[in-house]
């Protein structure tokens, strides 16, 4: 249970998929080294949202991008690390990020870049992989869809989102309630029942990694200091934790009659 093996040794204990794909695999360590917990040793929950057109994919790309930042505060359950305990909340995440540091392009600042269209994405996120792909000679093996590790991933091949940010927790029904948490809350921001979509797509993207990153160390305690970001969701504060953050949004939306309130 929990989102990180708490006593593994990923540079003794680390094996390479032997089976089908191997070769895959076996490119992914050639260009990466996949010894290190950032490859070897996560345990995470993917959520799969879907959008069927342009129109569609803009709107739910704009509104995952928002929440991002806040899933540490609620999800984070990797306080282990090789039998000690670590110094972060989601020690996951901490490792995650610097899982490719040596190629930037592939996850980025994990938030992804406020690209709202096919031809953005290809051209921002998806050339650049492409080419660093290519100079390792693997582009006959790997497809930039694989090697994209931003936090949400545009899957246009299959025309979802796949947000992958969330630790597995102790205990199935918390994966379930925290899946729903997240769900319906970019639920909301597609009705745009706190700001426009205008507003969501103009965050700056340094606040949003800003907030990951302090989501991450401190997780439900770390504070957002960003009003531009709180502003977002009719908070006027100029600072709360992030444990504030969501009394208020339970307080004034999910236990309200527009939240299905089966999951808690």
């Amino acid at each position: 249970p929990g989102a990180m093996h708490p006593w593994m040794n990923p540079d003794v204990e680390t094996r390479l998929w032997p089976h089908g794909d191997k070769e895959i695999y076996s490119a992914f360590d050639r260009i990466f080294n996949c010894k290190g917990h950032g490859w070897s040793n996560l345990q995470s929950v993917h959520i799969n949202l879907p959008f069927s057109n342009a129109q569609e994919f803009e709107q739910l790309h704009a509104a995952v991008r928002l929440v991002l930042p806040l899933i540490p505060s609620v999800a984070a359950s990797s306080p282990l690390i090789e039998g000690k305990l670590s110094t972060v909340a989601d020690t996951r995440l901490l490792v995650y990020k610097d899982n490719a540091k040596k190629a930037p392009c592939v996850a980025g600042n994990v938030i992804p870049e406020a690209v709202f269209s096919a031809d953005q994405y290809e051209q921002q996120i998806y050339q650049p992989i492409r080419k660093l792909i290519q100079d390792y000679g693997a582009q006959e093996i790997l497809d930039p869809i694989w090697v994209n590790s931003r936090g949400a991933i545009a899957r246009f091949d299959r025309g979802s989102i796949e947000i992958r940010l969330i630790d597995v927790q102790e205990n199935p029904y918390a994966d379930i309630a925290i899946a729903a948490l997240f769900i319906n809350t970019i639920q909301a921001l597609l009705d745009q029942i706190w700001c426009t979509l205008e507003q969501q797509k103009n965050i700056s993207w340094q606040s949003l990694i800003h907030i990951l990153d302090r989501s991450i160390q401190q997780g439900e305690h770390a504070i957002i200091t960003e009003p531009e970001f709180l502003q977002l969701f009719n908070i006027s504060s100029e600072s709360i934790s992030a444990l504030e953050f969501w009394s208020i949004l339970i307080e004034q939306f999910y236990l309200s009659d527009k939240f299905d309130n089966n999951y808690w």
